[in-house]
């Protein structure tokens, strides 16, 4: 009796420390490397759809709930924008059709979960705001822009009232414009001592309804932070190391603390060696991290979990990249394993209420030219 009992304990152990083990490895969405260092997190990739040349600059939200909702481009054969949203419960994804001719846009949600979203069109050469409320998308103009193939940014206000930033020209410099829905028409300002440029030198962000924007100054490759005051703009300084305007920036506000943080590259401009770096201000000045000596090739996207922790995704010659800072270091992975890089471009990432991380991407492994979207489990 005593031996059975003893070879009881030893199998009733061994099957704890067992599924105590497998709990380390799969429960958290990566697997610990031997010196303690996380590896790559595991990221389930699925294709969205594969209908044509699909999936480019595509912007990712998650409802409320936590269900993937994407705008993306159609290239092929007319560049129109189309919009998708998981459905559950008959486990696949709906499409509807937003646009024609319209490029590099953002999605935003409702506190009803409805998207928003807004795009430079073609054709008119406008800045259209297109929304839907379940039904089919309405379309209106926002303003004129002669500015090309622009990136066009939106978030929404307490009241759900579309906040826009796109770029227009003056005279002699391509300026940051901001447009803001009253209730009855677009209230227009633009900060017109900087020369953000034709690249992705801008990123639009909102606290306590104040928009706010991350800007590259490319006639001194300086970084700014400006906040919309009445109607004018105060500007901050956050870097001026040679801050690389070819290269993208994005703003996001930590949750904990209430403080704006920029993601950028210092470097020689266009080509060669860059960092990626992470400025975030302490209520004082700005303090500054590496992330990377890797450099982004198109956009940044940058969230924050619920306990204030940065994660950063990125393109870097088509492979993507996933970072999450721990401490006062990062950790870089590509998208998929350690050792297989993921080929794709214009990443977009969201963090659900329960802190996992979700992308849509567009996917260009074999030429597939695909809209994909992935998480970690």
């Amino acid at each position: 009796m005593r031996k059975n009992f003893s070879l009881f304990v030893v199998f009733s152990v061994s099957v704890i420390l067992l599924i105590f083990g497998l709990f380390l490895v799969y429960g958290c969405g990566t697997q610990p490397t031997g010196n303690g260092t996380p590896a790559a997190p595991i990221w389930t990739i699925t294709t969205v759809t594969s209908e044509g040349d699909v999936g480019y600059s595509s912007s990712l939200a998650l409802t409320s709930v936590g269900t993937p909702c994407i705008v993306y481009e159609v290239i092929n054969p007319s560049s129109d924008i189309n919009y998708t949203k998981w459905n559950a419960s008959l486990a696949t994804w709906e499409f509807q059709s937003v646009g024609n001719g319209g490029y590099y846009k953002e999605l935003a949600l409702t506190s009803s979960d409805n998207p928003r979203t807004a795009f430079w069109e073609t054709g008119s050469a406008k800045i259209k705001y297109a929304s839907s409320d379940g039904g089919p998308w309405s379309l209106s103009d926002v303003a004129n822009s002669t500015v090309p193939y622009q990136h066009v940014h939106i978030v929404l206000n307490s009241s759900d009232y579309p906040i826009v930033a796109f770029t227009g020209k003056t005279s002699t410099t391509t300026v940051a414009v901001v447009a803001e829905w009253n209730g009855g028409s677009w209230d227009i300002t633009s900060v017109e001592s900087i020369n953000v440029g034709l690249m992705e030198n801008f990123a639009l962000a909102i606290k306590n309804d104040i928009p706010a924007l991350a800007l590259i100054d490319v006639d001194n490759a300086d970084l700014y932070y400006a906040t919309k005051e009445g109607t004018s703009w105060n500007l901050m300084l956050v870097d001026s190391n040679q801050i690389n305007y070819a290269d993208p920036v994005d703003i996001a506000y930590n949750p904990v603390t209430g403080y704006p943080a920029i993601v950028y590259v210092s470097g020689p401009p266009v080509s060669g060696p860059g960092t990626i770096k992470f400025a975030e201000w302490n209520g004082s000045s700005w303090q500054f991290q590496t992330i990377s000596s890797d450099r982004s090739d198109r956009f940044f996207s940058l969230a924050f979990d619920s306990s204030g922790n940065p994660r950063v995704c990125w393109t870097r010659s088509t492979a993507l990249r996933y970072a999450v800072r721990s401490g006062s270091s990062w950790n870089v992975w590509n998208v998929r394993d350690a050792s297989n890089e993921l080929q794709g471009q214009d990443i977009s990432l969201a963090i659900d209420a329960n802190d996992k991380s979700h992308i849509s991407f567009y996917n260009l492994e074999s030429s597939a030219n695909d809209l994909c979207y992935g998480y970690i489990p």
